[in-house]
């Protein structure tokens, strides 16, 4: 339990659910691009307004590692950026998550393995890569990368920055788009997640008693309770009773 300003002790959110909303994963730049509305080129604020909406709207959920918090200097921010991040970090569906065991082991896995290549990955940024992958990011968003005139650090590596690891394997077996913010794909990948989730509408069904309610199905056929479409032999049955009944009736019937 982790203790409010209050003194009145609060549950720490919970691990986030892959099947509520689409996972995005913020690096410390976008953050802070976010949080000083930057000036960027080609449009990339849009893109990171666009995902904030989606975020605010409860259409994305968003993560990013404990490590975001301390690479942004909150003592270099004005007090309303720092009211607005840390009005931001509260929101039930973002999550500023730990670096424990399992995702130090799987941060070292990814470093160790560009130390054998002429890619330059700083501990900094696998820790943020690890935890995309650890928790099942749709996406990791950076603007790590996009400036092509960046050189690596070290002088025996020939690249760096994480936009250049998008469609290639993380450390030749994880799977991660690895992307900038992007307005038009959120928001195409947003309708895709409400077009797919389906939630049953109640339909009146006709019973001796009366009129209840139940749960319909995709599969509903109308004017059918259990939703199937009746059967050859069911409708020649009905039509035998019926036709019993009305010989049963022409019979009571008196003769004019």
């Amino acid at each position: 339990m982790k203790e409010t300003g209050k003194g009145k002790p609060t549950k720490p959110k919970a691990v986030p659910d892959k099947s509520k909303a689409l996972i995005v994963s913020w690096d410390t730049c976008v953050f802070l691009a976010w949080i000083k509305n930057e000036a960027r080129p080609n449009n990339e604020m849009a893109g990171i307004q666009a995902i904030a909406k989606q975020i605010e709207a409860n259409k994305v959920t968003l993560i990013t590692s404990a490590l975001t918090k301390a690479e942004i200097y909150q003592s270099r921010l004005t007090k309303a950026q720092r009211d607005k991040y840390q009005k931001f970090l509260r929101r039930s569906n973002v999550y500023v998550l730990p670096l424990d065991d399992k995702l130090g082991d799987l941060v070292s896995e990814i470093r160790d393995h560009y130390e054998s290549t002429d890619f330059e990955l700083l501990t900094p940024d696998a820790i943020h890569l690890a935890t995309a992958i650890h928790y099942e990011a749709d996406h990791f968003q950076t603007f790590d990368g996009a400036n092509p005139s960046r050189k690596p650090r070290e002088k025996t590596k020939k690249r760096c920055g994480l936009l250049l690891l998008d469609g290639t394997k993380i450390a030749g077996k994880y799977e991660m788009k690895i992307c900038k913010p992007d307005a038009l794909q959120m928001d195409m990948l947003a309708q895709l997640t409400e077009s797919l989730s389906f939630e049953p509408q109640p339909v009146k069904q006709i019973t001796n008693g009366g009129q209840k309610e139940n749960q319909s199905s995709p599969d509903t056929v109308p004017g059918s309770a259990s939703g199937s479409p009746p059967s050859e032999t069911g409708t020649k049955a009905a039509e035998a009773k019926a036709g019993k009944s009305g010989e049963a009736k022409s019979e009571a019937s008196p003769q004019s």
